[in-house]
């Protein structure tokens, strides 16, 4: 088995926090060429947006969703819109 067969994550849907930029970026870039839908997540809405469209153009699935990891609260709205977009969540 290759590493790119145990590593593929086709159907699955991942959250990254921190994914707007840097490590959390380049993390959802790599889940996503594994086939996995991401949902990123960081404070800045623009940013986001402009990361999943980057990743969409490389032919992925990606959304973007403001939310601080500090809120509770925007932690389940968080989830509740990866669940509404992708159907569930697999990966955080």
């Amino acid at each position: 088995m290759t590493v790119r067969e145990r590593l593929e994550l086709t159907g699955r849907v991942a959250i990254v926090t921190g994914a707007s930029k840097g490590i959390g970026l380049a993390i959802a870039e790599a889940l996503a060429e594994f086939g996995a839908r991401v949902v990123l997540s960081s404070r800045n809405q623009d940013t986001l947006d402009a990361a999943a469209r980057r990743i969409r153009e490389r032919g992925g699935e990606a959304v973007g969703v403001a939310a601080h990891v500090g809120d509770i609260g925007a932690l389940g709205s968080l989830v509740d819109r990866a669940r509404a977009v992708f159907g569930g969540v697999d990966i955080v």
